[in-house]
């Protein structure tokens, strides 16, 4: 449907344009006007120019949904990953569009037999610069090839980079091309602005980290942050770790939350699963210094949980590794609601897959204890697909495994791999020095930043539009003073006072001027105006001992999920706190959950993986409704939507129920 609208658009944009330059062409050639070239190509050059001019439909449409928080999603109720999907789209559309409107003028300069003066350029035969738009477009193809996944996805950061800074020439020089594309621009940008100032307001101070948990294998990292929101937020967190990239925020799920109380932060469980450079340099450093500085930002506003299988009888779960988060919410509630008796779904059956044993430790305690409660609405079955026999893993609380540590004062030295037994070596813990507090008389912003729980995305709803207003007023104020002599050259030009190649050389500086000074003042007047106070009254209200009844932070503390460790040093007595996220363990082939008793339960770990279309069928045969969520790599994907594809086709025949898909994540 999109690419209908789209394409529709496009076409009655562009023809209606051809047609009426037509038309002007046959009037001027039936009045005997001599034309300096034939009608044909007149007509070629007109449509390269047409193809140039759809950008005003397609940029538009193109940034809208870069900002991660904007109201545009509340509009349309789309997640990140659908606007992602959505800007991918486009961003491809908007390239073949662009490649057809360079193409046909390089065909046109070429049997114009003037190719190389007009390639070369730079805004002095005309007010467009063509060597700028040449450049321009380069930067549009180094956007479309490191966004490819391939890339993406090994390496991240330099993806990150790559986009930032071919966006920002692609940007100023199209504005050089032509200095009317600041038009084009614009409204994705002012929404972009808006999103970097909120974020800006609310990640100039490091989280506070609950706790950390590391398997042994460092596979998997679990980091649950405190947040002040008496919700609990729910979709896509953004992490800023300052120790490995100083400027590449990760997006990743938020798994589980608990929302603030008026004595007590509330908490983000997150789980990271050590893919790449990034994630692998963050397991080590938090092994290393769990209390390492982190910043996040949330989303802007509350989002209820996608339910899609509250109508259906039944519920099969198909995940792949780590994409359990993307449903782990769901389960959660499906756990809540079947206790409080207002659940209508008889059945669910969840079937993981994953290549690490590991990644199972990240399954949620009230889901383990209801799939091991004997009671058979909810059924859980564990596949490692790696042929490697399962590691015996066990997890030792107490000072006796050393498996807890305070961070007040202490911190691990080393982290080792292996499973030496003795007293001396990678489990051995030194001293070392807390950071001094900060003077009490001392400047708010001349202290260290203290971490403190994330706070919301803004201050309200009156906050919020005041920053669109003045982002937006900003925009409009910096542009016109980037663009105000070049009216000035115009308004000469008609007086006579300079000549025309002399306007025509500062067309691609007013371009130029005219969307660096939106982009300045557009973010700057908001910044001094709301976001500078803003960050200033937090830090003041945060200072140590400004009031008694701000939550105090928990204790740090850091869970290392392996085999027992003897230590050569005292630890003392560490702050024990209850902890949200409560970790199963791993003993040779079966994934045990804690319930505090001695006879603990488990489930057993399957080699190979998951019968997909034979546990499928099984629900379709005894109930009429079945909702299947999937969350996993675009092979499990694909493997399950065959499945469902062939069971509704076979329903009629065989009488079993009718199986609707539901992608809970996009991309892993």
């Amino acid at each position: 449907m999109l690419f209908c609208a789209l394409f529709a658009l496009n076409v009655a944009y562009f023809a209606r344009a051809l047609v009426l330059e037509s038309n002007d062409l046959d009037a001027s050639i039936a009045k005997g006007e001599v034309q300096e070239q034939s009608k044909s190509m007149l007509m070629l050059k007109e449509a390269s120019t047409q193809f140039g001019q759809l950008m005003f439909i397609d940029l538009w449409l193109l940034f809208l949904p870069i900002p991660r928080s904007s109201f545009l999603k509340d509009l349309t109720g789309l997640d990140q990953q659908a606007m992602i999907r959505y800007h991918k789209f486009l961003g491809l559309w908007c390239f073949w569009v662009l490649a057809l409107h360079g193409g046909m003028f390089y065909i046109y300069w070429g049997v114009s037999h003037e190719f190389w003066v007009e390639w070369k350029d730079w805004g002095t035969l005309d007010s467009i610069n063509n060597l700028a738009g040449t450049l321009s477009f380069l930067c549009m193809c180094g956007l479309v090839l490191t966004a490819r996944e391939s890339f993406r996805r090994k390496s991240y950061e330099w993806f990150y980079r790559f986009h930032l800074v071919c966006f920002l020439g692609f940007m100023v020089l199209a504005c050089m091309h032509y200095s009317g594309s600041w038009r084009y621009f614009t409204p994705g940008l002012l929404l972009w602005g808006v999103d970097l100032l909120q974020r800006a307001s609310t990640s100039s101070a490091n989280v506070a980290i609950h706790s950390v948990h590391l398997d042994e294998e460092k596979d998997v990292t679990t980091l649950v942050l405190q947040h002040a929101r008496p919700g609990c937020p729910l979709g896509d967190i953004h992490l800023l770790v300052p120790a490995i990239s100083r400027w590449a925020w990760h997006p990743f799920t938020i798994a589980a939350s608990t929302p603030a109380q008026p004595s007590a932060p509330g908490t983000l469980t997150l789980h990271v699963k050590n893919e790449g450079t990034w994630t692998k340099r963050l397991a080590d450093l938090l092994l290393a210094r769990p209390d390492a500085a982190i910043r996040a930002t949330l989303p802007q506003q509350v989002f209820p949980p996608h339910e899609p299988w509250t109508g259906d009888e039944a519920v099969a779960v198909v995940v792949g590794g780590i994409g359990v988060t993307a449903v782990m919410l769901s389960l959660r509630r499906m756990v809540e609601r079947r206790a409080a008796g207002a659940l209508a779904t008889r059945r669910v059956a969840v079937l993981w897959a994953a290549r690490h044993a590991s990644e199972f430790l990240t399954l949620d305690a009230a889901v383990a204890a209801a799939a091991t409660s004997g009671d058979p609405w909810l059924t859980l079955e564990l596949f490692q697909t790696q042929p490697s026999p399962v590691q015996e893993c066990k997890l030792e609380a107490g000072l006796e495994s050393g498996s807890r540590v305070s961070s007040l004062g202490k911190g691990l030295s080393k982290a080792g791999d292996g499973d030496d037994d003795s007293t001396e070596g990678s489990g051995a813990l030194q001293q070392r020095t807390p950071p001094a507090p900060p003077k009490s008389g001392a400047w708010p912003l001349a202290r260290p930043r203290a971490p403190r729980p994330l706070a919301p995305a803004h201050m309200g709803p009156l906050y919020l539009a005041a920053l669109h207003i003045l982002t937006f007023f900003g925009g409009f104020v910096g542009l016109m003073l980037g663009w105000s002599w070049l009216p000035e050259a115009q308004t000469a030009l008609a007086t006579k006072q300079v000549t025309k190649p002399f306007v025509t050389t500062i067309s691609w500086r007013a371009g130029s001027l005219g969307i660096t000074g939106f982009c300045v003042v557009g973010l700057g007047l908001p910044y001094i105006l709301l976001v500078a106070p803003m960050m200033l009254w937090r830090s003041w209200a945060s200072r140590p001992g400004r009031r008694s009844d701000t939550p105090r932070m928990q204790d740090l503390e850091l869970t290392v999920l392996g085999p027992r460790r003897s230590l050569s040093h005292d630890m003392g007595s560490p702050h024990e706190a209850a902890t949200p996220f409560q970790p199963c363990l791993l003993e040779g082939g079966k994934l045990v959950v804690p319930n505090g008793k001695a006879s603990q339960l488990s489930v057993d770990i399957l080699p190979g993986r998951p019968p997909i279309l034979a546990a499928l069928s099984a629900l379709g045969a005894a109930h009429e409704s079945v909702s299947v969520l999937v969350s996993g790599p675009d092979g499990m994907f694909r493997s399950v939507f065959q499945a469902v594809a062939e069971l509704n086709r076979g329903r009629p025949k065989s009488g079993s129920g009718y199986f609707s898909l539901h992608k809970q994540a996009g991309v892993l």
